[in-house]
C-alpha cells in the first residue's frame, strides 16, 4: 500500500500512513511485537503546528513511530 501511493495510485491518511510506515520496519511478527512491547500503550491525538512557516500535522516522539510531523499543505484528508 505504501508504494503504491509513492506511486500515485493510492491515498492515505496520516494515520494510515504513519500505521504502515512503522509496521514496513520490521520484517516479521515477531519483530513488529517486540516494538509494539517497547513503546507505551497511549491514545495518540494529532496536533497541528508552524514551523518556519509551514503548517504540519504533527504527532508526539518516543511512541513508536518513525515520522512524526508532515506537511499539512496537500495532506489527503479522509
Amino acid at each position: 500500500m505504501l508504494e503504491r501511493e509513492r506511486s500515485g495510485s493510492a491515498q492515505l491518511i496520516f494515520p494510515t500512513h504513519r500505521t504502515l510506515a512503522r509496521l514496513a520496519q520490521h520484517g516479521s511478527f515477531e519483530a513488529i511485537a517486540a516494538d509494539a512491547r517497547a513503546h507505551p500503550i497511549e491514545p495518540i491525538t494529532p496536533w497541528l503546528e508552524e514551523v518556519e512557516g509551514d503548517r504540519f500535522v504533527t504527532i508526539p516522539e518516543g511512541v513508536g513511530y518513525p515520522v512524526t510531523r508532515e506537511k499539512l499543505e496537500g495532506l489527503w484528508r479522509g
